[in-house]
């Protein structure tokens, strides 16, 4: 067993099952949190209410300190855009992630590394410029980005931003410097272990759990499936649209449904682009995964490679580094030198 973390004295069996990326990014948020709040108590994970978390923030309900859950949440952000996010978020109806107090949350990486970048799109420009291609002007930023339109196409129904409908947790849209425009549709991932798998494949309501486990394409186009039937969702009609050519897929998985495992969010996210294609006529539309890279996770070898062999006729998945974005704002002159301090402190020591 791995020795005790700093400051704890309960079983730490949890940690040990953790991969050695992950057991990095809790040592360096524990570091970050007792650095910064030396006397705020461990918080709860959602998914265990019995035990605190010495990398997890305390809520309104451990910790009297905080007036309200907002005031909590807030310490989830960079202190100089905490409210505006929090705003933001208000504002565009978006649900935070229930683990956002959890400080390795992507949603809050995100957050702490772009939305600075929404604030001062001359800023936006410098720093992406090494990501985007022949990038000539940010135009415009959004997150957790959805509306009905999509939603409904997709047989979702009503959109709610970040919840139980596809988003995207960050959106770019920029001119190249022969004048194209173009959308980035970026896909945050931190500690995670792959992208989002189908939840439905091991529901107890889904009484058609033995499809998913044969080769899809020989099944029928969601005749069995129990995303389209009964909860009604129309990925199936809009693959070919998209790019995703299936039985490529199913020589990758070799067996099942190629969408019940990580593949399913990346399906979605392609099924995103070709609406927003389809609605933003002149637009190029692309997606990009942005990963630590410690996260041996997202090696190409593993994601990138096998999903792209799949996609015919569209712009591939494309795979860049949080730490190469970190390393364009800590070059740029014009960033606000807090902003560096606190990326450097909380993610890049």
């Amino acid at each position: 067993m791995t020795n005790h973390l700093p400051g704890e004295g309960c079983n730490t069996a949890w940690f040990d099952r953790l991969s050695d990326f992950e057991q990095k990014v809790i040592r360096q948020q524990i570091e970050f949190k007792r650095g910064k709040w030396p006397n705020l108590p461990d918080g709860k994970w959602s998914k265990n209410s019995s035990c605190t978390y010495p990398h997890i923030l305390p809520s309104i309900a451990l910790y009297d300190g905080f007036s309200s859950f907002e005031e909590a949440q807030r310490q989830a952000f960079h202190e100089d855009i905490a409210g505006n996010v929090l705003a933001y978020c208000k504002d565009n109806n978006i649900a935070l992630h229930t683990d956002i107090l959890n400080l390795k949350s992507s949603q809050s990486v995100c957050f702490n590394l772009m939305f600075p970048l929404r604030q001062d799109y001359v800023l936006a420009s410098r720093v992406l410029s090494p990501l985007l291609p022949d990038l000539r002007e940010v135009t415009k930023i959004e997150f957790e980005y959805t509306f009905t339109e999509v939603t409904e196409w997709l047989g979702e129904g009503v959109a709610t931003p970040g919840k139980n409908c596809t988003s995207i947790d960050a959106v770019v849209w920029w001119d190249n410097i022969a004048g194209q425009k173009k959308i980035s549709l970026l896909e945050w991932k931190y500690t995670e272990k792959g992208f989002g798998g189908c939840s439905s494949a091991n529901k107890k309501e889904n009484v058609t759990k033995d499809f998913c486990k044969q080769n899809w394409s020989a099944c029928g186009v969601g005749e069995s499936c129990y995303v389209a039937k009964p909860r009604n969702r129309r990925y199936w009609d809009h693959l070919q649209s998209a790019g995703i050519n299936v039985d490529s897929l199913c020589k990758i998985i070799k067996k099942g449904c190629p969408f019940r495992g990580q593949y399913y969010q990346v399906m979605r996210q392609f099924l995103f682009a070709e609406y927003l294609r389809k609605e933003t006529a002149g637009h190029d539309v692309e997606i990009l995964l942005i990963s630590f890279k410690g996260n041996d996770s997202f090696k190409d070898e593993k994601v990138i490679t096998p999903w792209n062999t799949a996609i015919k006729g569209k712009p591939p998945l494309r795979h860049v580094y949080a730490d190469d974005l970190n390393k364009a704002i800590q070059d740029c002159s014009i960033a606000d030198k807090k902003w560096q301090e606190y990326l450097t402190q909380r993610y890049f020591p």
